[in-house]
């Protein structure tokens, strides 16, 4: 759909038309809901949960080797992996946008 002739000329081009408008753009939340695109974008978003867990947790743990064990730093561990637990949800539960 990208790139194809539009229905509505724009002002502002010259040459060939071309789809330029915010419908016809490929953002993430469009192309993240097709089928190939679908799969790189669960696997990035569950790689990067992890990640996300891993380092939280080393940054809690680094904290109570250093520190006594307090409760913003308990606070940190625990947004930080509810953070990491909604990036899981947002990768494998897409909603096609149509």
């Amino acid at each position: 759909m990208y790139n194809q002739s539009c229905e509505v000329d724009l002002p502002m081009q010259r040459g060939q038309t071309l789809c330029c408008t915010l419908d016809n753009v490929p953002l993430i939340s469009k192309c993240g809901t097709l089928p190939p695109e679908s799969c790189f974008f669960s696997l990035i978003c569950s790689t990067g949960s992890f990640m996300v867990m891993v380092i939280v947790f080393l940054r809690y743990a680094h904290v109570i080797e250093k520190h006594q064990n307090c409760v913003l730093n308990t606070a940190s561990l625990s947004t930080g992996w509810i953070c990491a637990a909604g990036l899981i949800m947002v990768g494998n539960f897409q909603v096609q946008i149509t």
